[in-house]
């Protein structure tokens, strides 16, 4: 039941609606090869509460094929900015709606339970 769980792009799609992805921010997930909670889970080597920018920032550069790179208002959690941005499609230097940020958050922590 549990491999169910973590390896159903149902569940997935379910989950991140839920949470507050939009369907086309779920749609450049499942573009990108993350499609489960078990891929999203493992979509980085972030741990919530735990920051190591430099294996993330390798981590999600790869999956995305392009170089990411902390900018100077990026905090922490950067490297998760990176990748809601480029799920919700949101500019480079624009800012994450609170409602964004959260969403990735809390989705990102449940694929990592």
């Amino acid at each position: 039941m549990a491999d169910a769980l973590l390896t159903s792009q149902a569940v997935f799609r379910s989950r991140a609606i839920e949470v507050g992805f939009t369907e086309a921010a779920v749609e450049v997930a499942v573009s990108e090869g993350i499609a489960s909670m078990g891929s999203f889970g493992f979509s980085t080597p972030f741990i919530p509460g735990l920051y190591y920018q430099k294996f993330i920032l390798k981590g999600l550069s790869k999956a995305f094929s392009r170089p990411l790179k902390v900018g100077p208002g990026q905090q922490e959690e950067g490297p998760l900015k990176e990748l809601a941005k480029s799920l919700f499609n949101v500019a480079p230097d624009a800012d994450l709606t609170r409602a964004q940020l959260t969403s990735v958050r809390r989705l990102y922590l449940e694929a990592g339970i």
